[in-house]
């Protein structure tokens, strides 16, 4: 029970980021962004927490503030394709189309078997006309469905 580890050691970062995680599953956005507050409070260099924090501000249209969580989770893991792709997708939101395909690209070098990735970085072509690219990413999506 992760509120009782939270009780027994209020010290303990990944407690806090494991009960942001559960509340962030649960759709409670504002409960788990103030679990990942407490966990980068406790631990400022876990990617991940701040990555999820992103995630939490991302669902609640906080899209700049998203990106900047978003930043130091990179800054922290530039080998984390979810990074790249949750700031691709803030980024797409702003209309921001051509950093958020430079985003999905980044992914997709980290881990080319991410077909959601293709699916997402398909749409930002759509948005700037190239549907050549946004084909062939779908194309490349759906392969991996097969």
């Amino acid at each position: 029970d992760l509120n009782k580890a939270i009780e027994l050691k209020k010290d303990y970062a990944k407690a806090y980021a494991n009960r942001g995680s559960l509340k962030y599953a649960q759709k409670k956005y504002q409960d788990a962004l103030e679990d990942f507050n407490k966990s980068i409070e406790l631990d400022a260099n876990d990617a991940e927490a701040f990555c999820n924090r992103g995630l939490c501000k991302y669902q609640k249209k906080e899209d700049n503030e998203a990106i900047k969580d978003y930043n130091k989770a990179i800054e922290l893991d530039p080998t984390s394709p979810a990074a790249y792709n949750n700031r691709a997708l803030a980024k797409h939101e702003l209309k921001e189309y051509a950093g958020a395909i430079e985003d999905f690209t980044k992914a997709l070098a980290i881990d080319p078997y991410l077909a959601n990735v293709y699916s997402y970085r398909a749409l930002s072509y759509e948005k700037i006309g190239d549907i050549k690219k946004a084909q062939q990413d779908n194309e490349k999506a759906a392969s991996f469905k097969k």
